[in-house]
């Protein structure tokens, strides 16, 4: 058993319960401390490219290493890093991690119900691996992240700072391109009925995941015809091929339910909701694309505003059910968070030590490391 996992999850599963039964500012500091001392104090060896992001940030050579064609942009950040944190590995992971984690902070604070459990979903939800991976591609959806915040805020000249942010992140990380222009399609596009939420969910996991009748082959096919720059790096993963999955059926659905069940209780007024929208737009190219190799990572900036998302189910429509149907409504809820916690403890024990993401066993940056799986691979 990865103990630090389980642990880390035990912890925000306590703070998330201590917050709603009893709010307060406490259990949210605690929280998001966790998540940040979690991700940021790891050794270089625990994530899938972090030791090699950490050998270039110090200026090691590694044999492992497509370094060469970074964005300009991060180039010229790691110089200014190495600078301010003295080549110093440690700092160069919380202060990243810091900058990576603020704009889902801030995020949290205009469209979570509940903080707290936001940091457990963040974790419940595999979103952690891909901010102990993707360093690179983090950094640049937290600056267009910075940009949707001060759209939302109605700060003046938003939409110029806006498409900045989609620049300047793109500049970062390639798959910003694709963020941006779904982030802006969603916020023009209004959606007034959560039947529309429910069909289009509905009918992407039929096709998708249930029939399997969406010829992804062909999808691929007629995307590798597009010769635009930008796509490269979706280019780049769709390339490895499409690979069998051995997850169970309800497995791959259970996003698809707890979306379901989610709008249901959620009040009427976040049916037009910017997150809303982009976490829909997440779970359907999820159950399209379920099969495709790092799908994940492409689906990221949309499927991780389910952490706000799922937090809505306590909305007062929810309260309102809980008087008259408290039992059921109280059994379902803890069905759904019961369900998506032994899945997550189940991972952290029955590990695969040399699995592509890298992430067991867990080390804090002042343990021995030099046995890790992560050495041998790199």
């Amino acid at each position: 058993m990865d103990l630090p996992y389980v642990i880390i999850f035990v912890v925000l599963l306590v703070l998330a319960y201590f917050y709603w039964k009893v709010p307060q500012g406490k259990y949210i500091k605690l929280s998001c401390i966790s998540v940040l001392f979690f991700i940021g104090l790891r050794a270089r060896v625990v994530g899938g490219d972090t030791i090699d992001y950490v050998r270039y940030f110090v200026g090691e050579f590694s044999i492992y290493s497509y370094y060469e064609h970074v964005e300009q942009l991060f180039r010229q950040y790691n110089k200014i890093m190495g600078i301010l944190l003295f080549h110093n590995e440690v700092l160069y992971l919380l202060v990243h991690t810091f900058i990576c984690l603020l704009p889902i902070y801030k995020l949290a604070q205009k469209e979570s119900n509940s903080i707290p459990l936001s940091c457990l979903l963040f974790f419940v939800c595999g979103y952690y691996i891909h901010y102990m991976s993707a360093l690179r591609q983090v950094l640049g959806l937290s600056i267009l992240l910075w940009g949707i915040i001060y759209v939302i805020d109605k700060g003046k000249y938003r939409w110029i700072v806006f498409v900045l942010s989609g620049i300047v992140g793109w500049s970062f990380h390639s798959s910003v391109f694709i963020a941006f222009w779904g982030y802006l399609l969603c916020y023009f596009f209004a959606i007034k009925k959560k039947k529309i939420y429910y069909i289009g969910i509905i009918f992407t996991s039929l096709i998708g995941v249930v029939f399997k009748s969406f010829n992804v082959s062909d999808f691929f096919a007629l995307l590798a015809l597009n010769h635009i720059s930008e796509m490269k790096r979706m280019n780049e993963y769709l390339s490895w091929g499409l690979v069998d999955t051995d997850l169970g059926i309800f497995t791959l659905l259970s996003s698809s339910i707890v979306s379901i069940i989610m709008i249901y209780l959620m009040d009427r007024n976040r049916v037009n909701s910017w997150a809303l929208k982009l976490y829909w737009i997440g779970i359907m190219l999820t159950n399209l694309f379920y099969a495709v190799p790092m799908i994940s990572r492409l689906t990221l900036p949309f499927s991780i505003m389910g952490i706000f998302c799922i937090t809505w189910m306590f909305d007062s429509r929810y309260k309102l059910a809980q008087q008259s149907q408290k039992l059921k409504i109280k059994v379902l809820i803890l069905l759904v968070i019961g369900y998506f916690s032994q899945s997550y403890v189940k991972q952290q024990i029955y590990y695969d030590l040399y699995d592509n993401m890298l992430l067991h066993p867990y080390y804090f940056f002042w343990q021995d490391y030099h046995k890790h799986p992560s050495l041998i691979q790199r």
